[in-house]
C-alpha cells in the first residue's frame, strides 16, 4: 500500500467584506490537500488569514515534505499524529489540512464518520452562531436579512462605535449576541461603560476584549463582567491551556490554530476538566474545513463555523434559484462542469431536481465529455516527486 498527497492552492472569496479588529479583507488564502491510498481519497483545508505566520508558499512546502514512507492507513494513523507532532507549533495550518485528511481517510477506508474516527460523541447540542463582520450601520438591516436563523449572533467589534453598532444590531435581532472584540479594547473603562450602555441585551458571551498578552485584564472582565469571557488569540494550542487559559471563562478552539482534530480533542478536554466552556471557530475556512471541525460539536456549548456551503445553501431558494442565476450571467456551462466534479470528486450533496436542470441547460453530450476529460487533468494535483503530465500540460494550454 502507499498514501500519497496532493495540494492545491485556493483564495476562497467573502460574499461581502468582512472587517474585524485586524481589518478588513475580501477572501482568504488556503490550501486544499488530497490523501489518497489505493483509489481512496480523503481531503482536508489549511486556511490562512493575513495575520497568521503561515502562508500558501510555506504550508504546500511543508506538506510536500511530510513522510508517509511505511505508513499504512487506517492502522498508521497514530504514526502519522506522531511523526506530524513537530508541526503543532511552527505549522499548525498545514497540519490541520493533512490531519483532517487523515482522519477523513480512514473514515472512508472503514466506513465510519469522522467523529467516530476521532473517537468523540455524535455531533449534537451545541449551539450554531453565525458572524456579522464589521460593516457601515446602513449595511447592517441588510446583512442580518441575509443570514440563516441560528439561536446566536456572533458581532464582530473594534472598540470604535462599539454601542451604535450593538444597539442597531439588537432593534432588528432580538436574541443572544455574542461579543468577539479581537483584542479592540485597551481599558477597563471601555468595558464598564460599554456593558452599561447596552444593559438589557443578552449576550452568550465576549470573546478577547483585551490584547492577548494582557491575560490580567482578560481575567478581570471575567470575574467582573457579567457573561463568559472566551479566550482565543491568548490561546491558541495545547501548551496554551496549560499555561495561559486559566482564568478565562472558556476557549475558543479552532482546528488551524491548534494544529489538527487531535489537538482540539485535548484542548477541549483540558477546558471541559478545568470548568470552562468551549466554542469551535475557523478562520474563514470553507465548508470543508468548517464540516471537520463540527464533528467535534458534541463535545462544545457554542459553534461558530460559516463554511461557505453553508451560509448560501441554508437558504431554502438558493438551490431552486442558482440554475436560473447562472443562465443570466451566461454561466450555465460553469455551474454544470462545477457541480459534475463536486458531486463526483467532493460528494457534494445536491438535489436531483437541481442537478438535472442545470445538465440540461450546460454543454452538449460530446462538449460535455470533452471538458470533464480536460478540466479532470488540470484539477488532478501532482505528487510531490511527479511532474505534471504531459496530458496535462496540454489540457491547461487548451483550457486557459
Amino acid at each position: 500500500m502507499s498514501l500519497h498527497i496532493g495540494v492545491c492552492p485556493f483564495h476562497l472569496l467573502f460574499k461581502h467584506p468582512f472587517g474585524t479588529t485586524h481589518g478588513v479583507r475580501t477572501g482568504t488564502d488556503c490550501v486544499f490537500v488530497r490523501l489518497e491510498q489505493n483509489g481512496v481519497f480523503g481531503y482536508g483545508e489549511a486556511t490562512m488569514p493575513p495575520y497568521v505566520p503561515e502562508n500558501q508558499r510555506s504550508v504546500v512546502a511543508v506538506l510536500r515534505a511530510v513522510d508517509f514512507h511505511g505508513i499504512d492507513l487506517p492502522s498508521g494513523l497514530n504514526e502519522l499524529l506522531g511523526r506530524s507532532s513537530t508541526m503543532v507549533s511552527s505549522d499548525p495550518c498545514a497540519r490541520a489540512a493533512i490531519i483532517t485528511a487523515a482522519y477523513d481517510l480512514v473514515g472512508k477506508l472503514t466506513d465510519r464518520s469522522v467523529y467516530q474516527v476521532a473517537e468523540v460523541p455524535e455531533p449534537a447540542g451545541a449551539k450554531a452562531m453565525f458572524t456579522l463582520g464589521i460593516c457601515a450601520l446602513a449595511d447592517i438591516p441588510l446583512r442580518l436579512a441575509e443570514l440563516p436563523e441560528c439561536e446566536v449572533l456572533k458581532v464582530k467589534l473594534d472598540g470604535i462605535g462599539d454601542i451604535e453598532r450593538t444597539t442597531a444590531i439588537n432593534r432588528l435581532w432580538k436574541k443572544k449576541l455574542f461579543l468577539d472584540i479581537n483584542q479592540g479594547w485597551q481599558t477597563r473603562k471601555q468595558a464598564t461603560s460599554y456593558l452599561s450602555a447596552i444593559e438589557g441585551i443578552e449576550l452568550a458571551g465576549i470573546e478577547q476584549p483585551y490584547l492577548k498578552d494582557d491575560l490580567a485584564l482578560n481575567r478581570w472582565l471575567q470575574h467582573n463582567g457579567s457573561t463568559t469571557v472566551y479566550a482565543d488569540e491568548s490561546v491558541q494550542g495545547l501548551k496554551d491551556m496549560l499555561e495561559r487559559a486559566s482564568g478565562f471563562g472558556g476557549v475558543n478552539v479552532k482546528l488551524m490554530k491548534c494544529g489538527g482534530l487531535d489537538q482540539a480533542r485535548q484542548m477541549i478536554d483540558k477546558a471541559k476538566a478545568s470548568g470552562q466552556r468551549v466554542m469551535l471557530g475557523s478562520m474563514s475556512e470553507s465548508s470543508l474545513g468548517c464540516t471537520a471541525a463540527a464533528h467535534l460539536s458534541g463535545l462544545a456549548d457554542l459553534v461558530d463555523l460559516d463554511g461557505l456551503l453553508r451560509h448560501f445553501g441554508a437558504d431554502a431558494a438558493f438551490w431552486s434559484d442558482l440554475p436560473d442565476r447562472a443562465a443570466q450571467l451566461g454561466l450555465s456551462e460553469q455551474l454544470a462542469l462545477a457541480c459534475h466534479f463536486s458531486l463526483h470528486w467532493l460528494k457534494t450533496p445536491l438535489p436531483d431536481d437541481v442537478l438535472r436542470k442545470i445538465q440540461l441547460a450546460g454543454p452538449s453530450d460530446w462538449r460535455r465529455a470533452w471538458l470533464h476529460r480536460m478540466f479532470a487533468a488540470v484539477l488532478t494535483p501532482t505528487m510531490p516527486d511527479e511532474a505534471p503530465l504531459w496530458t496535462q500540460n496540454l489540457a491547461a494550454q487548451v483550457l486557459l
